[in-house]
């Protein structure tokens, strides 16, 4: 039986998914939990392991490399989340959108988003297509580039999608994104709560040269 995000949140104890905590030794605190909890570094995380961890947590995996776990480590005011790896990698979200990236080959510096992201406002109640314009800044080679890039958001339907054991209902939302200067377009997918809007899962380009970034979330944080 799928679970709404509510339902899984209420299956969790609020001790294992309100760990939205900044801390100062993050790094090594990730060290700790990942070998207390993981045996082997390319062991497949799975549900039971999930919930021994004490912070809200995903997974995200880079083309054909392993799937590595991320902590959230604090949330802004605007609601931007911080989410951490071990070696360093941080990706910071904003209603499932990557906003910024540290520690990949190419980093997404920021992003601005005219007239604000359609992801931000109930997306599963979107219907028809959504047009919106952002201009992304992206890090390649020691150089910075600002991209006017064109998007638009459709809705791809229904989809029961599994994220470690647990299935969840969703909507598919497919935005086809167009840098139109560079001749180059491509799709970014996101996997709604069909219930409250809740991105659970995604996968998203920040360049040409990286393959899209898988996300899953296995705990979300607390709301």
């Amino acid at each position: 039986m799928p679970l709404s995000r509510r339902a899984f949140m209420t299956a969790c104890s609020s001790a294992l998914v309100s760990g939205c905590v900044k801390n100062p030794v993050l790094e090594n605190a990730y060290t700790t939990l990942r070998s207390t909890f993981v045996d082997d570094d390319t062991q497949p995380i799975s549900r039971e392991i999930s919930k021994k961890i004490p912070y809200s947590s995903m997974t995200v995996k880079v083309g054909k490399a392993p799937r590595a776990l991320l902590i959230l480590a604090y949330i802004d005011p605007d609601g931007s989340q911080h989410w951490y790896s071990g070696d360093r990698v941080a990706l910071i979200l904003k209603a499932g959108r990557l906003m910024k990236t540290v520690g990949l080959p190419d980093n997404l510096r920021g992003q601005r988003i005219e007239g604000g992201d359609p992801l931000a406002s109930s997306p599963h109640k979107i219907t028809a297509p959504v047009i919106s314009e952002r201009i992304a800044e992206i890090e390649s080679n020691g150089q910075r580039r600002y991209l006017p890039i064109r998007a638009v958001l459709h809705n791809r339907g229904a989809v029961r999608i599994r994220i470690l054991e647990i299935d969840f209902e969703t909507v598919l939302l497919e935005e086809i994104n167009t840098y139109q200067i560079g001749n180059w377009s491509f799709i970014n997918r996101f996997w709604v709560d069909a219930y409250d809007g809740f991105v659970w899962k995604s996968e998203q380009t920040i360049s040409r040269r990286l393959p899209p970034l898988s996300m899953e979330i296995i705990k979300p944080p607390a709301v």
